[in-house]
């Protein structure tokens, strides 16, 4: 694996506070922004601790990370999260996206199923759609991108794929976890380990990485 082409990288587990930790070494902190007056939530799990998203009054948590040319990838991307979702609404589980705009790229949840998105220079925008979510257990969602083709993956297994080519849309906006730009579409649940990198996962690397680690179940 290319570990000179990743963007960023976000454990989520730092247990206290509203800042998380780039672990790429690129120094894409983030930011918790909690609107609504929700309060920050941190679970001890039985293996870390872990974030949790949560909804009050239509208002729920995101973290901003500030836009990096780290985070602008061209030709090649993965995306990729744990997500733990206790909700099957549509929500963003973390992306580059302006608001209301089919632009950037994302993964989340759209009409109970997981969803994979990329916009091309060309202003052509592309979906992939994969199998029905279920809630109240982890899982490991991946996108990626090669300049042939954009797959999305499930807990290491291909769910969908189409052709394409192209310069990928990267807009000069942050990258969002837990809710699209603006505080919209609220994830609830729980996210890990999240990463954007340069180039894209094999399936084989895809596989390995869901192999090498599973969290633990969170109360």
């Amino acid at each position: 694996m290319n570990q000179a082409s990743v963007g960023g990288f976000w454990f989520l587990d730092e247990g206290y506070g509203n800042s998380v930790q780039d672990r790429s070494g690129n120094d894409n902190d983030g930011e918790i922004r909690s609107k609504g007056n929700n309060p920050i939530i941190w679970v001890p799990c039985s293996d870390r601790t872990c974030l949790r998203f949560h909804i009050s009054k239509n208002h729920g948590q995101t973290v901003e990370i500030r836009d990096d040319s780290t985070l602008r990838p061209e030709n090649a991307l993965t995306a990729e999260a744990w997500v733990d979702p206790d909700s099957g609404s549509d929500s963003l589980i973390v992306g580059k996206i302006q608001k209301n705009q089919k632009d950037g790229f994302g993964i989340g949840i759209s009409s109970d199923r997981w969803y994979g998105q990329i916009s091309m220079q060309d202003r052509t925008y592309h979906e992939l759609t994969g199998d029905n979510i279920h809630l109240d257990q982890w899982s490991y969602l991946v996108i990626t991108y090669d300049n042939s083709t954009f797959r999305i993956y499930l807990d290491g297994v291909q769910m969908n794929s189409m052709q394409l080519s192209g310069e990928i849309l990267s807009e000069d906006v942050p990258v969002y976890i837990g809710s699209e730009s603006d505080q919209d579409w609220y994830f609830e649940g729980y996210i890990a380990n999240v990463g954007i990198w340069g180039h894209a996962f094999t399936p084989e690397e895809v596989a390995a990485r869901y192999d090498s680690w599973q969290p633990a179940k969170c109360p």
